[in-house]
């Protein structure tokens, strides 16, 4: 008889599955979220501007919340430093300066405290940057975010108009790939309180380049009543930016020699010289605007102030601003007009006949 043994043999098999982490923030955590409250009105210069002048510094603010945990990261997490919407979101002016909706005008915005190895300053660049995880986890604690926002010149002329910025403005987020559908969270945001600012770029342009008065022939005895003789008038016309402070000066203009009436008499070209005039000058008068010269003449290499208004510079945040009406500001007005005549005046107590030209420089400045 024969027996026979059945050995049942049971493998028990374990089959590790190994688990990727997700990145997340914390369940108790919420977003830090930085607030600038930007201004309504922007006074800029229309002249041209180099670029990466500073023309807004909000400097740095705090956010919300004082701690924020991202948790589970895995080795290969990244962190992104984006904007939210067109035209930020394209391609920075340069030096980290992204365009607006005003030519000539740029946002510049600055992270800190971000947490792992970018727990510095870095600028929002809308890109991804690789994480610092080096196990098959990786946590991390963002404490004390602020963020900062510089509006700053990208170059060439500025034009008035409404400068727009979307708020949310930007974020900084942890992500398992350089993806923001990717698994992670936002773990900070920066939000504006005024989305449109108020852009007056201040100046004015003059109808005319140059002025020539015709004087002609003048009889010396022309002098005898009143010490002058001839009197011209020419006008220029400017086209301002309401609010432009304009001053002007009679530049490159030599004083006459003897009575110069206050330093309004200019010199005759060439005086001195055979054949020309001695013993008179020209004066210029100014009637327009805020200034009157009456019939005294204005003072050579000397600024005028023919118009200006109020307004409030922050000296914290570097920028300027109407402090009257700031739909009505004093001021040059759109349209100014300037008269301008021109006349012989006496110098010396004898005239001698001769020619009699002049010339100078009128150097209008706004701002």
């Amino acid at each position: 008889m024969k027996l026979f043994f059945r050995l049942l043999l049971l493998f028990s098999c374990v089959f590790p599955v190994n688990g990727w982490a997700a990145c997340h923030r914390d369940v108790d955590d919420r977003v830090s979220v930085s607030t600038i409250v930007l201004p309504t009105q922007l006074l800029v210069n229309s002249t041209p501007y180099a670029p990466g002048e500073i023309l807004y510094d909000s400097g740095y603010l705090a956010g919300s919340e004082s701690e924020v945990a991202i948790l589970d990261c895995n080795a290969l997490y990244f962190i992104g430093f984006f904007y939210q919407s067109a035209p930020q979101t394209g391609q920075a002016t340069g030096n980290y300066v992204y365009p607006t909706t005003v030519p000539g005008i740029g946002v510049r915005v600055f992270t800190h405290n971000q947490t792992g190895p970018y727990d510095f300053l870095r600028a929002i660049s809308n890109e991804w940057v690789k994480g610092y995880g080096s196990t098959a986890q990786s946590d991390h604690t963002m404490r004390g975010s602020a963020y900062r926002l510089q509006l700053v010149t990208t170059g060439g002329n500025i034009a008035s108009g409404e400068l727009n910025l979307p708020s949310p403005l930007a974020r900084v987020e942890f992500r398992e790939h350089r993806d923001a559908s990717s698994q992670g969270d936002i773990v900070s945001q920066l939000n504006v309180t005024s989305t449109s600012i108020d852009v007056r770029a201040l100046g004015c342009t003059a109808d005319v380049a140059s002025l020539n008065f015709a004087m002609g022939d003048i009889l010396v005895a022309a002098f005898d009543a009143t010490g002058k003789a001839g009197e011209v008038q020419q006008q220029v016309i400017l086209n301002c930016e309401p609010g432009t402070n304009v001053s002007l000066a009679v530049i490159a203009a030599a004083p006459a020699q003897g009575d110069t009436a206050n330093n309004t008499g200019i010199a005759l070209s060439n005086a001195g010289s055979e054949g020309v005039a001695k013993g008179v000058g020209v004066q210029l008068n100014l009637r327009g605007a805020d200034y009157d010269s009456g019939a005294n003449g204005i003072p050579i290499n000397t600024p005028l102030q023919l118009c200006a208004s109020h307004r409030t510079v922050d000296g914290e945040k570097g920028y300027r601003y109407f402090s009257g009406d700031v739909h009505n500001p004093d001021g040059c007005q759109r349209s100014v007009t300037l008269n301008f005549n021109a006349n012989y005046y006496r110098t010396l107590p004898t005239v001698t006949p001769g020619r009699a030209n002049a010339a100078g420089t009128l150097n209008l400045t706004y701002n």
